[in-house]
């Protein structure tokens, strides 16, 4: 008991406790890791239908059964005696009925999927250079492969020509047969062909095994769809530009126009050099 003057004692520290003995530095197990990129913008798919490659080759039987009927057809009509305009309109309604059938069943596709025609087969909007550049480099490079293709056949001495699938020899040089022609060559025919072999085929190659080999595989199958062997090379060479450009643009709507005036240039060429004398 302390007296009346005295302090209270105080209570004992606490004694601090011991530093731990230092460990030496160890490197981590693993070296840092970079931070994660950030993913990049996902492309847009070429078409807003998910085609698939037996609807897919579907299609190209059906536009294949197509132009060997209407050849068969119009060669039936000719051994009838069917000559002038009544056998370029039969020609005509021939090939057009067809080519208007392969539309019909993908614009019937795209509506039990619930989109637009153009969205289905990816008929975009695109800029006008895409348009001229495309339209250039289809002209050009199509042409230089069949004037170069024309003259090694002359070269080796080989019968036939390119001009073998020339949509002229169809139709008479008359004002109802070039009328027919430019209506089927330059207006349906990039239509249907650019939808069935670009908007679906190579969409459907590209979902499976990549856009070198959908350009590529949608080349050959469309090359050799025209029947013709001696022309093959050529078609395949545009063929080649014209999917490039459906993968580079996405937009078939270029690859449609590009189409349609390299085919126009070629008809208008051809009808051009029989009326000169020169075919």
């Amino acid at each position: 008991m302390t007296g009346p003057h005295e302090p209270p004692a105080r209570p004992a520290e606490p004694t601090p406790p011991a530093p731990a003995a230092a460990l030496p530095w160890q490197p981590p197990s693993t070296p840092p890791q970079a931070p994660p990129r950030a993913p990049g913008p996902v492309p847009e798919p070429l078409t807003a239908v998910p085609w698939s490659l037996p609807v897919a080759a579907l299609f190209v039987a059906a536009i294949v059964a197509v132009t060997l009927g209407a050849a068969g057809l119009s060669a039936l009509a000719r051994s009838l005696g069917l000559t002038g305009s009544a056998l370029t309109l039969t020609i005509g309604a021939l090939l057009s009925a067809g080519y208007l059938l392969v539309l019909g069943c993908v614009w019937w596709v795209a509506r039990r999927r619930g989109v637009t025609f153009a969205d289905a087969v990816g008929m975009r909007p695109a800029s006008g250079a895409a348009f001229a550049g495309g339209v250039l480099l289809a002209v050009v490079v199509g042409r230089l492969a069949a004037g170069a293709w024309g003259i090694a056949l002359q070269y080796l001495d080989v019968p036939g020509s390119p001009q073998d699938v020339d949509p002229s020899r169809l139709f008479p040089a008359t004002p109802a047969g070039i009328l027919v022609a430019f209506l089927v060559a330059v207006v349906l025919a990039p239509l249907a062909e650019e939808v069935l072999f670009r908007g679906v085929l190579l969409s459907a190659l590209s979902r499976r095994w990549g856009t070198a080999v959908a350009v590529f595989g949608s080349s050959a199958v469309f090359s050799a769809m025209h029947v013709s062997p001696i022309a093959v090379p050529p078609i395949f060479v545009l063929a080649l530009v014209l999917g490039w450009l459906f993968v580079r643009t996405r937009s078939l709507t270029v690859c449609i126009v590009a189409h349609s005036v390299f085919n126009g240039f070629g008809l208008a060429a051809l009808y051009a050099l029989k009326a000169a004398g020169y075919l």
